[in-house]
């Protein structure tokens, strides 16, 4: 999962985790090609070569329920 922010009109990805996604417009990780070393970054971007793109992205939150699915487990999330 990561984050996305919207600053002076343009959608920028934050993810702690990976490098690759952090600091480059949503935009670009969407587009067909990708990002590339054109691609416009953030500061804290750390350019690194290499196309990277996003290909989907999946409708959160999936919620599951073990309530539903294990009683026995049902008081460990109450």
């Amino acid at each position: 999962a990561f984050n996305v922010v919207e600053h002076r009109g343009v959608q920028w990805v934050v993810d702690a985790y990976y490098w690759g996604f952090n600091g480059f417009r949503l935009k670009d990780l969407l587009s067909k090609n990708g990002i590339t070393e054109k691609s416009l970054q953030a500061p804290v971007a750390t350019p690194k070569p290499g196309t990277r793109r996003i290909i989907n992205i999946n409708e959160f939150p999936k919620i599951y329920n073990p309530k539903l699915q294990a009683p026995m487990c049902a008081s460990a999330f109450l």
